[in-house]
């Protein structure tokens, strides 16, 4: 029998032996959708990794789904990591193109772009257009018709005695000398815009360049008519452009279009949900072979109301449908590799008897005393506090947000309501787990990230608060892989995200 393979610990990067494919133990993960929580996985692929683990099939929503896509397209626990983790806290793989840099997380918060269509309906184009001059320009003068003067007028001059004795030539010549004279009066009710002068196209490309260079100072305010009017307060552009180069960079597939399903190095399921039809949609190797990849993980990753949904591009679809984050249906699709799934992943015998691993996270669960981590992001008298939604938020937008204001009310229901769908499928899980994944050797794990927040996008700008995510779930896979029988390596003495204390 071979030695183990030794843990290696510099620099927080783990150093491992070269692992041949008949040492490693495949496995199929699941991976919990939660935002920039997402970066506690970092931890998770470097327990499993110095383990000799690996990833067989994958599957996961939003964050989920972003780690899935990327470890399915054969990026290692070493380059995810040196790709997530604050520039300069770790050593850059080779095995990454020279020019890729580490990726901020708050890069994905990007401004979007408005159309000219939407931009003119805004109440700041329409009052920088003057629109109250259209407004004005459709009142109806006083101003009496031809008709409501010749008629009368006609009138009287036919009462005149003698009048119908006249040939009737010589009466019809009459009434269209008295019509002709009064030509000058309107044939229809008068609008004051028919006197006025026409500035309309002229007054909208004015319009055009104030509202641009007004917003061009005020790029909040573009996030906020985003949402207003495409359902987000972020495009979600610079994302997809992000994930679509990274699995370029990584498969380099021999057509000119976006990475598919079938280029994939392994299975892979993404989970979104179509907010028009209320169904979820998986999108799976099996089932969307040849669908972009980038596509679906920007589907899957619409967290409500921070990043614009899609629209279905489906010409069957009418209207078109929107597409949002896989959590309002399934967060944790942990039931796609039981036979709940079949039809979005083989479930043949083998695939039955493979282990299947589940990773989930709490931001109100506090990790373990004797796990000795170090202090998380947010704190209060030196504990661990849930931030709640507003103050991630406010971080995540350098914005001093209070939820008392009424025109940001509606968006504080907007996020109770998403966490208490979250809530709801984790009391449904914990009824139904047992049943889907009975006679499978399935075990999942909850991270505890009491102190972080799913909204706090600048989670990796700061060295310590981003290795104390890694170390928190670095820590929780270790237990997993106790429960499951599957650790070789015995805890080292030096944790790879553990940070000397400051």
């Amino acid at each position: 029998m071979s030695a183990t393979p030794r843990l290696l610990i510099r620099d927080g990067s783990s150093l491992l032996n070269p692992i041949s494919p008949s040492t490693i133990t495949y496995i199929d993960g699941v991976f919990e959708g939660g935002g920039a929580l997402g970066a506690a996985y970092i931890g998770v692929l470097t327990a499993l990794r110095s383990n000799n683990i690996w990833f067989k099939r994958v599957a996961g929503n939003s964050a989920g789904a972003i780690v899935a896509s990327l470890i399915a397209a054969g990026y290692t626990e070493d380059e995810l990591a040196y790709l997530s983790a604050p520039a300069g806290s770790r050593n850059k793989p080779a095995s990454l193109p020279q020019q890729r840099k580490p990726i901020d997380f708050m890069s994905f918060i990007d401004a979007p772009k408005i159309e000219t269509s939407t931009r003119r309906e805004t109440i700041l184009w329409q009052a920088l257009n003057g629109t109250v001059l259209d407004v004005l320009g459709e009142t109806t003068l006083p101003l009496p018709t031809r008709r409501k003067v010749v008629d009368p007028l006609i009138k009287t001059i036919g009462s005149i005695p003698g009048y119908t004795l006249l040939a009737q030539s010589i009466q019809t010549a009459i009434e269209q000398a008295i019509t002709k004279s009064l030509s000058i009066l309107p044939q229809k009710q008068p609008q004051l815009k028919q006197y006025l002068p026409s500035t309309k196209a002229a007054r909208a490309q004015l319009a055009d360049r104030l509202w641009d260079g007004f917003v061009s100072t005020t790029s909040d305010y573009l996030k906020v008519v985003n949402l207003l009017y495409e359902g987000g307060l972020c495009e979600g552009s610079v994302f997809q452009q992000t994930i679509e180069s990274l699995l370029r960079e990584k498969l380099q597939p021999q057509h000119s279009g976006p990475v598919r399903f079938s280029d994939l190095k392994m299975d892979l399921a993404i989970i979104a949900s179509d907010t028009t039809s209320h169904e979820m949609l998986v999108y799976s190797t099996k089932t969307h072979g040849s669908m972009s990849v980038a596509e679906a993980v920007r589907r899957s990753m619409s967290i409500p109301f921070l990043f614009q949904p899609r629209l279905n591009t489906n010409t069957r679809q009418q209207p078109s449908h929107e597409i949002m984050d896989g959590g309002l249906s399934s967060n944790y699709p942990y039931w796609i590799f039981s036979n709940a799934g079949a039809n979005f992943m083989d479930f043949t015998p083998a695939d039955q008897q493979r282990p299947k691993l589940g990773f989930l996270f709490d931001h109100t669960l506090d990790a373990p005393r004797q796990w000795g981590v170090q202090p998380a992001k947010w704190l209060e008298n030196g504990r661990a506090i849930d931030p709640g939604a507003w103050r991630a938020l406010g971080e995540t937008f350098n914005l001093p947000i209070n939820q008392d204001l009424p025109s940001l009310r509606i968006l504080h229901r907007m996020l109770n309501v998403i966490e208490t769908i979250d809530t709801k499928e984790k009391n449904l899980r914990k009824a139904t787990a047992s049943a889907l994944v009975a006679g499978l050797p399935y075990h999942e794990v909850t991270i505890p990230l009491k102190g972080y927040h799913w909204l706090d996008f600048k989670v990796n700008t700061n060295k310590n608060h981003f290795f104390a995510m890694a170390d928190r779930g670095w820590l929780a896979a270790l237990d997993l892989l106790d429960t499951a029988g599957l650790r070789r390596l015995p805890i080292p003495a030096s944790r790879p995200y553990h940070l000397p204390s400051q």
